[in-house]
């Protein structure tokens, strides 16, 4: 699979590309450039095919959590669901006020945060494997 950025991949026909928009997961055709929503319902609570903060920053790992099949038919994708995750206030020292932000934080032996799925392209759930609840 060729990866066109970090954020965006090619499907292994070469006929879509794939990428993140609000929390969704979507890819365009390399023909006629119309768009298809693979994912819906994603917001900055429950990210689709997108990864949290603590990813790349404690764990070095950068590429999107998604993958396409190898006959393009489709695509499976993390989902991320922080909605249990617990929040902390950090104060933010580039504020002149010292305001303070809430910042999601993955604590030992609480909720999971990720949840392995499997799309069709065209958006249907083929499968689910989710090994923590519904």
């Amino acid at each position: 699979m060729q990866e066109i950025s970090p954020t965006r991949k090619s499907s292994p026909d070469g006929k879509f590309v794939s990428f993140i928009r609000s929390h969704n997961l979507w890819a365009v055709s390399t023909a006629d450039g119309k768009e298809h929503a693979l994912t819906l319902g994603g917001t900055e609570d429950i990210r689709k095919g997108e990864l949290d903060w603590v990813y790349p920053e404690e764990l070095d790992i950068t590429t999107p959590p998604y993958w396409w099949s190898p006959d393009s038919s489709s695509v499976a994708y993390l989902e991320m669901d922080q909605r249990k995750v617990s929040q902390f206030s950090l104060l933010n020292f580039e504020s002149y006020t010292g305001e303070a932000e809430l910042q999601r934080y993955p604590v030992p032996q609480r909720h999971k945060s990720h949840r392995p799925r499997l799309r069709g392209f065209r958006g249907r759930r083929n499968a689910a494997s989710d090994g923590y609840g519904r």
